[in-house]
C-alpha cells in the first residue's frame, strides 16, 4: 500500500496576540509526494480554541461550542533532508451545515523540520 494513505499524527497551534482566536489542534495528516522536492498535505483533526461561543460584533462570530473540527492542506518543498517551507490553508468548523458555518479560515506559511 503507497505510503500516502498511512496518516500521521498531527499536533499544532495557532495563537493570536491581538485579542482574537488561539487555537490547539490534533489530528491525522496524510502526505503526497509529487516528485523529489514538492509535495502536499491534507489533515484533519479536532481542536479546542479560546474564541467567543456567541456573536458580539460583525468581526468576532460566535462558534458556538469550545471544540471544532480542523481541516485543510499544505503544497510544500523539501529545501534539503530535513527542512521544508509550506503554504498552508487551515479551516476551523464548527460543523454546520444547513445554517451559515461560522469558521473560521486561515492562510500562512510554514516551516517543517524532519528528525
Amino acid at each position: 500500500m503507497p505510503d500516502y494513505f498511512t496518516p500521521r499524527f498531527h499536533v499544532g497551534g495557532i495563537g493570536n496576540f491581538a485579542g482574537r482566536i488561539s487555537y490547539v489542534y490534533a489530528g491525522a495528516l496524510w502526505t503526497y509526494n509529487f516528485n523529489a522536492n514538492w509535495f502536499g498535505e491534507g489533515f484533519f483533526g479536532g481542536l479546542v480554541h479560546n474564541g467567543n461561543l456567541d456573536d458580539v460584533s460583525d468581526h468576532m462570530n460566535g462558534l458556538g461550542c469550545r471544540w471544532a473540527f480542523h481541516s485543510g492542506g499544505s503544497i510544500g518543498y523539501r529545501l534539503n533532508d530535513r527542512w521544508s517551507v509550506m503554504g498552508t490553508f487551515d479551516h476551523l468548523s464548527n460543523a454546520e451545515i444547513f445554517l451559515y458555518n461560522k469558521g473560521i479560515n486561515d492562510w500562512g506559511l510554514r516551516i517543517g523540520h524532519s528528525l
